[in-house]
């Protein structure tokens, strides 16, 4: 009877173990289509630029993205609350995407309205997380940051 309870209580802690992760999974999962969201309507604004580029569209535009922008810092710390603590790189599939575009929404408008490149510091602070320097906790991957100033570029050049 000792090895039939054993494995009853093995199996029954690894189902509450894939419970869990499951709910994190769906919370992360809730956050992320969320902040999709937000940053899909930045990335049209942006787009806009494409049509109508003159220099007060795109400081209207900058202007309109920065706004947006503002929303963005409460959906992270949503989600780092949500993500296990050491555990960024397991669940950071889910996020990658939209954090390089909102790179991607800052590279830009810092191009366009100071004429420099945006460093990953700043964009850490607008985002209001942590940079590489606690690469233990919920921070800007240095991946995302280059992938994002590389779409700003590769989109400006379509200007």
């Amino acid at each position: 009877m000792d090895l039939e309870e054993n494995q009853s209580q093995m199996f029954l802690s690894i189902y509450k173990y894939f419970e869990e992760e499951k709910k994190v999974i769906e919370n992360i999962k809730s956050i992320t289509t969320q902040l999709n969201q937000k940053t899909t309507e930045i990335i049209v604004f942006i787009q806009d630029v494409h049509c109508n580029a003159t220099n007060q569209r795109i400081k209207d535009i900058c202007e309109l993205i920065q706004n947006r922008i503002l929303e963005i810092p409460a959906y992270i710390k949503t989600l780092s609350t949500i993500v296990p603590h050491k555990e960024y790189y397991r669940f950071h599939h889910y996020w990658k995407n939209i954090f390089q575009r909102i790179v991607f929404a800052c590279a830009f408008c810092e191009y366009f309205q100071c004429g420099k490149l945006i460093s990953n510091q700043k964009v850490a602070e607008i985002m209001q997380i942590w940079n590489q320097e606690d690469s233990n906790g919920f921070h800007l991957d240095l991946d995302d940051y280059l992938i994002g100033v590389l779409e700003m570029a590769i989109s400006s050049i379509r200007k």
